[in-house]
């Protein structure tokens, strides 16, 4: 694993009540360049090794499931949660996908799409650093361009154009 400390982890969360879930977008699937019975081995092998269940939604296409946008999030909690409601105030999302950039680390993050599905999700964002070594880490929590959770805040009405007469 990447740290000694992965699989103590996710096993002691599972112990406490957590449902581990892996969100992966898997473009390379739809465009052929990986094999949708590999990424399955690939699953099956981690589960095996951590001896913790885990529930993994592998989003292949570029639609409404694939992060930072919430359609997975809503998919688990309509069909694979058992019927039972999803605590957002309870849950939390560990990601590499922050956004990050030197000096903060060795190399840039491939994207910022993990920080930004917890952000449009509503729940708690840490990265693999802050999860499993307790390493706190530097990433603009707040990361969007245009952050539409802003919308309606404002106390001023939008200015209307003046008249023309």
């Amino acid at each position: 694993f990447w740290a000694t400390q992965v699989k103590s982890k996710l096993q002691e969360l599972h112990g406490s009540g957590f449902k581990i879930v892996v969100f992966t977008n898997q473009l390379g699937v739809s465009k052929g360049k990986v094999k949708l019975v590999d990424m399955q081995s690939k699953l099956d092998a981690v589960q095996a090794a951590l001896d913790v269940p885990l529930v993994a939604m592998v989003f292949t296409a570029d639609d409404r499931y694939r992060k930072p946008l919430v359609g997975s999030w809503k998919l688990l909690e309509s069909a694979y949660n058992s019927d039972v409601p999803v605590s957002k105030a309870g849950s939390f999302f560990c990601g590499d996908a922050a956004g990050r950039a030197p000096p903060a680390v060795k190399k840039k993050d491939f994207s910022a799409a993990d920080l930004r599905f917890a952000l449009n999700v509503g729940i708690d964002f840490q990265t693999p650093e802050e999860m499993f070594l307790a390493q706190p880490q530097r990433y603009e929590r707040a990361k969007f361009d245009f952050d539409p959770r802003g919308l309606g805040a404002s106390p001023k009405p939008f200015p209307l154009p003046a008249s023309e007469g």
